[in-house]
């Protein structure tokens, strides 16, 4: 599933979604329009409710585990938190109409989690579904009618989950005046980025240091993007040989993250006021 975006977050990975739905085929319509997707399938509300693992990351106790004096991140402690929340499910799309438990019950009993909720609705239950949206019940309603979208939906309520989390994030550490993410603001540092993402088909990455370097990573391989400002550069020349040093305080050559032990030294690209390369690490 395509990732892109138009910002950086702090990470992003494709999410896994439950879809349920009474009617099983309809359901085998729905799954051969997600068949690239990782999805679970299920025909009542039930049986999501004994299968479901909902994402619900509290920012501050994330904050709390990732952030050393909220000035740099602990890059470790991200990772693991990576693998660990891709195990759990981020969208849920449920039909309205079901016996028993009904989609808009069902999504509202995961309100206080992050997932992301998209009820598919009739005609007749249009109302209904307006008025859980504007309560804010669920994310999104789409008629069944028109679910050949669906999947482009799934992509969009996919962007705007890692788009709060990483904004909610950086308005704490704004507000205890942290400034060194600031580079996710920086259009020139964007567009670089989003760069790298195209050309590689990145579907996953997460942010590994307080410079702006991400590992990426797409269906076949593993990346280290290393991107340093000139700043940093004068910054980190201090670490390497009078022979080297003028490499790397002019972008020519930057420090290789993967093999930040040996100080090894990598060509870079310029661009702007940024030194970066992409480095395949498996």
């Amino acid at each position: 599933m395509n990732l892109q975006s138009e910002n950086v977050n702090l990470f992003m990975f494709p999410l896994k979604i439950i879809v349920v739905d009474d009617d099983t085929g309809y359901l085998d319509l729905l799954s051969k329009q997600l068949k690239n997707t990782n999805c679970s399938m299920f025909n009542s509300s039930e049986d999501v409710i004994e299968n479901i693992d909902p994402i619900n990351i509290k920012v501050n106790n994330f904050l709390e585990d990732n952030f050393i004096g909220i000035r740099d991140l602990n890059y470790k402690n991200i990772e693991q938190f990576v693998k660990n929340s891709e195990n759990k499910q981020g969208i849920l799309v449920a039909d309205y109409n079901m016996p028993t438990i009904n989609g808009i019950e069902l999504l509202t009993k995961y309100n206080n989690t992050n997932l992301r909720k998209i009820l598919l609705t009739n005609t007749f239950t249009m109302e209904e579904a307006i008025n859980a949206l504007h309560k804010k019940y669920i994310n999104y309603y789409l008629p069944k009618e028109r679910t050949q979208i669906l999947l482009n939906v799934i992509k969009e309520q996919q962007l705007i989950f890692f788009e709060e989390i990483t904004l909610n994030i950086l308005n704490i550490l704004n507000s205890n005046n942290s400034n060194n993410l600031a580079f996710l603001f920086d259009k020139v540092y964007i567009n670089i980025f989003n760069k790298i993402c195209q050309k590689y088909n990145i579907q996953k990455y997460y942010i590994i240091n307080s410079y702006g370097n991400y590992y990426l990573e797409n269906d076949t391989n593993k990346f280290i993007f290393s991107i340093y400002s000139k700043n940093d550069l004068m910054e980190i020349s201090k670490d390497f040989s009078e022979d080297s040093k003028h490499n790397v305080q002019n972008g020519y050559f930057i420090p290789s993250y993967h093999f930040s032990n040996e100080s090894k030294l990598l060509e870079a690209e310029k661009y702007g006021n940024y030194s970066y390369c992409v480095e395949n690490i498996a």
